[in-house]
């Protein structure tokens, strides 16, 4: 119930999503122009974010008013303001300040931006000028604004009298076409979180409409094929019973003369159902159009389906052509007849075979495979589908019914029971009210996946195997050698990236190396420092190489290792058929090839002269590539993911710009989280070869800051980072907050000992920053270690306003060397301060734990 002003009449052909997306955006536009602006023909008008709903809305009114119209928008939006007719002198970027340049004097701005865009914007304006403050997340005070009129404003201020008078202006112009609806994408109300992260990260054009589900249409009736067969009879009575359907077609080959088909209608009739049984082959395409003639349906159940096993072999032309007909041709001749009709739900039965595959069943699984992709292929069109792989179901329905009962024992102890009709029919009614093209309803037993060792694949991340304390042996250097010997170059380094996988999946856990992607980072697999020492070791005695300690994470993936250890062995012994073994088989693989400056650097610290060697590096990071602003940069760093769950808020972690430091440093801690919350690891631009560095203090917090705000995902997120990646943490909370808006859940900083620096800090920054760098785990080459220096020069000079977001200080209690630290009052303005029996590197390490559980203890109390 509303109150009627609001109300008006839906324009004859708009759609539903239409008619949602106007009135928000085009009453905002047309209040703030006639209203508060007073905007007069002639007027020059900026309009922010001019590719967004408000945006688009307020071009055309304002153009409508006879005002000269002038936007900004991301540079990959630009098109559409130029087919709202603006040309490119009326155009500018959204992410900088060269509108201040570019753009003429103005009469009124719009402004949905904040920080030094409000600045820009007002100095754009005459004496006399409107500004009009819709975004509401940067308000001024007009007592300093004397020379302009500043409004910050709501819609609802108009007031439901006004309401109602400016609609009718509005419906008045769509209907002379003076304004036109704006895009529309839309999003089911089930996908709201996916939305409003799809809208956070402003990639949309227009409006975003949420749309609630179908119901089935009581006067509509519902088609199942296969409807006279043990799986479609069940799902006839559930459909009336418990679903409210009142009208059924069900089409099987002998339609009334079925076994039990009368019977069945008989009953569905009784519950009060009309119901027609009709004898149709529905892989016939002439004699489907003929059954549904006259039908105004408004769900499709495709359960029909015939089995004929076999090997692969065995299955000739026909074999197969018994199988798809019924699955495949029937399916996608539904999908044609009906794809006009204005259908609730589509439904296919498929099998779990399809997804796992099934000994003697290529062809059933094919099939099923197909009706996957035709969910899909209509969910991409804007239709209805969803694609059912089943499990298998219990002897009375279902084609396990041919099944003896030894077999169907052997099923129920292989760790996939049979669903009872019972399960099966409450499975439906979850997995059809799933936003989702393909569900997979079935019953899993991992007590029983475990006993035989046996984990498909698909299944690695639901059930895990028995962790083994070793690798398999037999995988001596000179037997891989001569096994390499009998390959091609593409077959050496297949076999060495299986090895590599295997040695990955047992350190892991998993029962064997199928879990393991040799494409995905070694981190996101799991990995963290020590497992990363653990496989170099075991790598090492398996190739007869000395590997670096840093081969592992500087890799990234099983598969660019296998490649860098073929290149290895291939550089030291002769790979091909009858070559010669090498000498020893033990020689010591390249390093990374240590350049110049490694080596003075290297020098300098053993010598003491760390102050000597830091200043060095800075000298060499200010010949490197730099960057004033991130739109210079090709693409923002990226997160690794460390961890996954279902809590909110994520936790995203800063890099400290340690030469040893990096995403890895994290992954003890997130282990702590894994299966609970999602944990990522930002990397700092510059450290790898061919990056440029930030030039300034502003441009270093305002990358870290747009690469969390990518991480985030448009998820609920807490920011955090140890030692001075704290800092940096602390300053991109407060960058996104007074730039965008954007306020972090929270900040947690581990040991974060300042936010400011000294020349004399600055000068004693060794004992942390240099740590570990005689057995580093990355490759210290000159890119990572000038990098190191030029980022704590950057340190120095952020200046960023403080986040107000609740922030956290998790501090060392005790000293590398075991001595306790007096508790002082920390440096950095925090509102919690924890302290744990660790010190400032071993939080992150060995007593992760102990990090970990305070800081979900934490999180928990923000909730409450």
């Amino acid at each position: 119930m509303t109150d009627e002003r609001f109300l008006a009449k839906t324009p004859d052909g708009w759609t539903d999503e239409t008619a949602a997306s106007v009135p928000l955006v085009f009453l905002t536009a047309y209040y703030a122009f006639t209203d508060l602006a007073g905007l007069k023909a002639g007027e020059k008008v900026l309009v922010h974010a001019g590719a967004g709903g408000v945006g688009m809305a307020a071009i055309q009114v304002a153009q409508h008013l006879g005002a000269e119209v002038f936007a900004t928008a991301s540079e990959g939006k630009w098109d559409v303001l130029r087919s709202l007719g603006l040309d490119g002198a009326h155009i500018a970027s959204s992410r900088t300040l060269d509108f201040a340049a570019r753009f003429p004097k103005m009469d009124v701005v719009l402004n949905a931006l904040a920080g030094e865009f409000v600045d820009a914007s007002l100095s754009l304006l005459e004496s006399g000028g409107r500004f009009l403050e819709m975004g509401k997340t940067d308000v001024r005070r007009q007592d300093d604004l004397p020379d302009v009129t500043y409004r910050a404003f709501d819609l609802i201020e108009a007031g439901p009298d006004r309401m109602r008078s400016m609609l009718a202006d509005l419906l008045d112009l769509f209907d002379r076409d003076a304004l036109r609806p704006l895009p529309v994408t839309s999003w089911d109300v089930r996908r709201a979180r996916a939305a409003f992260r799809f809208m956070s990260l402003a990639k949309h054009i227009g409006k975003i409409v949420l749309t609630l589900p179908r119901a089935l249409d009581p006067d509509g009736t519902v088609l199942i094929t296969g409807g006279t067969g043990g799986l479609g009879a069940e799902l006839a009575r559930h459909l009336v019973t418990k679903r409210g359907a009142k009208r059924l077609l069900l089409l099987s080959r002998r339609g009334l003369e079925a076994p039990g088909a009368l019977t069945l209608r008989d009953e569905l009739i009784g519950l009060g159902a009309t119901v027609d049984v009709a004898a149709c082959d529905v892989s016939d395409r002439a004699a489907l159009a003929e059954a549904l003639a006259g039908q105004r349906l408004t769900a499709v159940v495709h359960t029909a389906g015939v089995l004929d096993d076999g090997i692969v072999a065995s299955l000739d032309q026909e074999r197969l052509s018994t199988v798809l007909r019924p699955k495949v041709d029937a399916a996608w001749y539904l999908h044609e007849l009906t794809r006009e009709s204005d259908l609730a739900a589509f439904v296919l039965y498929s099998s779990v075979s399809g997804l796992m595959g099934s000994p003697g069943q290529g062809n059933y699984a094919a099939g099923n495979t197909y009706l996957d992709a035709l969910a899909a292929h209509r969910r991409a069109a804007g239709l209805p589908a969803v694609s059912l792989a089943w499990g298998a179901w219990t002897q009375d329905v279902g084609m396990t019914g041919r099944l003896g009962d030894a077999a169907v024992e052997r099923m129920a102890r292989s760790g996939m029971p049979p669903l009872s009709v019972e399960q099966g029919l409450a499975l439906f009614d979850v997995a059809t009210t799933v936003d989702d093209a393909f569900v997979v309803p079935m019953r899993l037993n991992p007590a029983d996946f475990r006993t035989h060792n046996q984990i498909p694949q698909i299944l690695s991340g639901v059930v895990s195997g028995p962790r083994r304390a070793t690798a398999a042996a037999g995988r001596s250097a000179v037997t891989l050698r001569d096994r390499l010997r009998g390959l091609g170059a593409a077959e050496q380094e297949q076999l060495l990236q299986e090895i590599v996988a295997g040695y990955a999946a047992v350190l892991l856990g998993h029962g064997d190396a199928s879990g393991i992607d040799p494409e995905r980072n070694f981190l996101e697999l799991g990995l963290d420092s020590l497992i990363a020492v653990e496989l170099r070791n075991q790598l090492s005695d398996a190739v007869g190489l000395r590997l670096p300690s840093s081969v592992i994470l500087d890799s990234k993936t099983p598969a660019q290792l296998a490649k860098w250890l073929h290149a290895e062995l291939a550089s030291q012994t002769d790979l091909s058929a009858g070559g010669a073994r090498a000498a020893g088989g033990t020689a010591p693989a390249a390093d990374g090839g240590v350049d110049s400056l490694q080596r003075i650097f290297f020098t300098a610290v053993h010598a003491g002269r760390e102050v000597e060697a830091m200043r060095m590096l800075t000298a060499v990071a200010a010949t490197r590539p730099s960057f004033e602003s991130t739109a210079e940069l090709e693409d923002l760093p990226t997160a690794v993911t460390l961890a996954d769950g279902p809590r909110d808020p994520r936790l995203i972690c800063v890099s400290a710009p340690g030469a040893t430091g990096g995403v890895h440093l994290y992954a003890r801690i997130a282990a702590q989280f894994r299966g609970k919350r999602h944990v990522s690891a930002l990397p700092l631009v510059g450290f790898a070869p061919g990056e440029s560095l930030p030039a300034t203090g502003a441009a270093a917090a305002r990358v870290v800051a747009e690469s969390i705000l990518h991480a985030s995902d448009g998820d609920p997120f807490i920011v955090v980072g140890h030692s001075t990646g704290g800092t940096l943490a602390y300053f991109a909370a407060g960058e996104l907050e007074h730039t965008w808006g954007i306020k972090p859940d929270a900040v947690i900083m581990l040991d974060t000992l300042a936010l400011t620096f000294s020349q004399d800090d600055y000068d004693n920054v060794g004992r942390f920053y240099l740590a570990g760098i005689d057995s580093p785990l990355v490759n210290l080459n000159s890119a990572r270690l000038s990098a190191m220096a030029h980022w704590f020069v950057r340190l120095k000079d952020i200046s960023v306003p403080p986040t107000t977001a609740p922030k956290l200080m998790i501090r060392s209690a005790i000293t590398p060397d075991g001595e306790e630290i007096p508790y002082t009052e920390p440096w950095v303005p925090v509102d919690d301060v924890r302290s744990i029996e660790a010190d400032h590197l071993s939080l992150a390490a060995e007593h992760s734990a102990i990090t970990a559980g305070v800081i979900e203890e934490w999180i928990a109390g923000l909730a409450r």
